[in-house]
């Protein structure tokens, strides 16, 4: 996934669903008060806060790394579905709208929640968007395979994940693992809940130690995901 897709951008976007950004954008701090962050190195920030006409500079001096959230003064609209899918799903946005199917109105038709979900999926999978759950069913089926036997695991991980999309693949292990650590299910659906439940009893305990070895990684970014989750496959058994 393009780690560039929202940097240095102003945009509106609902607050209730800032998570999404940090699903796109690992590691970026939301920071609401600038004048009081005090991290000199960060991996990068979402500005929540009051805007200002010097906000630009001051996030400047602290990293170029920035995507401003704001109702009144943005450069996208990521508020409505079509913006949505417009600003994050560029290619797919103009094939839907082109298609003598009215497939982009199914889109833009549906829960703004329900599309969130459906935009990750296509990030995480590096496939088109779909109306059924056939590519949810890929990101589901690498978290369960965690449970699984070692030829599980690599059979679902190698099917999944690439270059292009390890980014946000890790993005989504560790937003299913935070959930898993603190045994966290509500609103989830529940062959999720399930997997969490099992998930938590398997390996929960030994969660925080794994991902302080994968931190520590110093392999690609394909090869750190994958020590991961094998670490986590071979203590669950």
């Amino acid at each position: 996934m393009n780690d560039k897709l929202l940097l240095q951008k102003r945009i509106k976007f609902p607050k209730q669903s800032i998570g999404f950004l940090n699903f796109i954008h690992p590691g970026y701090e939301i920071v609401e008060d600038i004048s009081e962050y005090a991290n000199p190195l960060p991996v990068g920030i979402i500005y929540t806060g009051v805007y200002s006409d010097d906000i630009v500079s001051k996030l400047n001096s602290i990293t170029k790394k920035w995507i401003i959230v704001n109702d009144h003064h943005y450069d996208l609209d990521l508020s409505t579905s079509e913006g949505l899918l417009k600003s994050l799903l560029p290619l797919q946005y103009t094939k839907l709208k082109n298609s003598k199917t009215d497939s982009l109105y199914v889109y833009t038709k549906m829960g703004y929640d329900s599309l969130l979900e459906k935009v990750k999926t296509s990030l995480v999978s590096n496939m088109p968007l779909t109306h059924d759950n056939v590519a949810e069913q890929h990101v589901f089926s690498l978290f369960s395979s965690i449970l699984g036997t070692r030829d599980v695991l690599n059979a679902e991980y190698f099917t999944l994940v690439n270059k292009h999309n390890v980014s946000a693949v890790t993005s989504a292990i560790l937003t299913f693992l935070n959930k898993v650590q603190t045994n966290k299910v509500c609103g989830e659906k529940i062959p999720y809940a399930r997997l969490i439940i099992q998930s938590n009893k398997r390996y929960g305990k030994r969660i925080h130690s794994a991902i302080c070895r994968f931190v520590k990684s110093k392999a690609s970014k394909e090869i750190a995901l994958y020590n991961l989750l094998n670490d986590l496959n071979s203590q669950s058994k």
